[in-house]
């Protein structure tokens, strides 16, 4: 009986052979997958319309006719959305589908509040062929469930969270640990109108609500989320804020910590540098002391204790020309003085971002064997640590910064920080020169780059 069976086996190959039915043959499954943003709209401005997916992991599957899918291999997409699959198979017809993760080694996003392994999502599938295909899958399309999926939503996070994670890393400024981020996020603890996301420094975790009253899902909100993640990463006594949140029920406004506004603040403000620097958006303004005294920030004590406050402040110290501007303006922000008093500023006095990021390092040489501390977190703290690991700040400035969130202080930047420049208009070369030669070595030479107006780069 063996033998016959052994033998109608190998008939059956042999005739399959002979027919070609059964004839290997490499099959190649390749494209490129893309999202386009239809939630988080503002992702078209700086990334455009198709946004390739990169470095999602992508699992191929074939099957043949009423079997059960087989997974072929997995791979990634490059920096391209890119990804191929090749495998030899017989040349029978069979249909395919097309997965992704979204996991890697530097971000993960998953669903729901308990979530903590990402699924598989289907992103396209074919019926039979008799070959493999290269096609632009692009998550939007009706076929793959439009707008509403979660898988949809799950792209436009991912997008975002992977430009904020590379521009830090172009600025060596690095996350140093996974981002991990879960959506949608309805804890049925607490009332849906006072959920609100929140960046877990205890785990790690960001966690965007969606309940029947708010769904919080938008570009700001997950790259403020992650800038606390990277912060709490990068400092030391972050879990205190727990505490504060608990007797407070909030971490925003007034608090009676000023590194629980720090880290509000600080986070609302990288929020909008990513937006300047991915979306070409705007940086956002600093407040002049009208501003500040509308939302009741009338003392430097104030001010370091309002997150709104913070966000002024990282403003002010980066921005690019502060002493062209009014701090007395009659708007909440600073406006451009016109004219502009002729005046000698020597030096620069401002922080890049890349600076203010790197003030939470460590810095052994300057004196910090530690990441920056919550007791540093106030404005003498903070300032006196960037301006010992940064050149461009003078630590001799700090009461002038201060002044000028001091509301009942009058003093503009350019009284502060600069010198007047003598006006010699109307005076004959004669007097001029005799001038000039008494009084040579503390003569204030007048730079044509002095005399013009600033223009605001903001």
């Amino acid at each position: 009986m063996r033998r016959c069976q052994l033998l109608s086996w190998m008939i059956i190959g042999l005739v399959l052979s002979l027919t070609g039915i059964a004839t290997a043959k490499t099959w190649t499954v390749s494209g490129t997958i893309t999202t386009t943003p239809c939630k988080m709209t503002d992702l078209k401005k700086g990334l455009g319309d198709k946004v390739p997916l990169r470095d999602v992991e992508v699992r191929v599957q074939g099957k043949l006719k009423n079997l059960t899918w087989g997974t072929w291999s997995t791979t990634r997409t490059n920096s391209h959305g890119k990804f191929s699959v090749s495998k030899k198979k017989n040349n029978w017809k069979r249909s395919f589908r097309v997965q992704v993760k979204f996991s890697s080694k530097n971000l993960l996003v998953v669903k729901g509040a308990v979530g903590l392994i990402a699924g598989w999502h289907t992103v396209y599938s074919t019926g039979l062929r008799s070959s493999g295909f290269n096609k632009t899958i692009n998550m939007t399309s009706s076929s793959q469930g439009g707008c509403t999926s979660d898988r949809m939503r799950h792209s436009e996070i991912w997008v975002a969270a992977e430009a904020m994670r590379l521009k830090l890393a172009a600025l060596k400024r690095p996350f140093i640990k996974k981002i991990r981020i879960r959506y949608p996020v309805d804890n049925k603890l607490v009332n849906d109108t006072v959920e609100a996301p929140f960046a877990n420094p205890l785990d790690g975790w960001i966690s965007i609500i969606k309940n029947k009253q708010s769904d919080w899902l938008n570009t700001g909100t997950v790259w403020h989320e992650m800038t606390h993640i990277w912060a709490y990463q990068h400092s030391r006594g972050e879990t205190k804020i727990v505490g504060q949140l608990l007797k407070d029920s909030s971490t925003h406004d007034h608090q009676e910590k000023s590194f629980v506004a720090f880290h509000e603040g600080f986070a609302s403000f990288v929020e909008d540098q990513m937006k300047y620097e991915i979306l070409g958006g705007d940086k956002g303004f600093v407040w002049s002391r009208t501003g500040l005294a509308g939302v009741r920030l009338t003392t430097p004590t104030k001010v370091e204790r309002n997150d709104y406050g913070w966000r002024s402040i990282l403003l002010m110290l980066t921005h690019e020309n502060i002493v062209g501007y009014d701090f007395n303006a009659a708007t909440a922000g600073i406006s451009e003085l016109n004219p502009m008093p002729a005046v000698k500023c020597p030096g620069r006095r401002r922080l890049s971002l890349r600076q203010i990021l790197g003030t939470f390092y460590a810095n052994p040489g300057k004196g910090y064997k530690q990441y920056l501390h919550t007791d540093e977190m106030t404005f003498k703290g903070f300032y006196k640590r960037a301006s010992r690991v940064n050149s461009t700040l003078r630590r001799s400035d700090r009461k002038n910064f201060r002044e000028l969130i001091t509301h009942n202080s009058t003093k503009q930047p350019h009284e502060l920080f600069c010198e007047p420049i003598r006006n010699t208009v109307g005076v004959p070369n004669s007097a001029v020169n005799a001038k000039k030669r008494s009084v040579a070595p503390r003569r204030l030479k007048v730079s044509p780059k002095s005399l013009k107006r600033p223009v605001n780069r903001r």
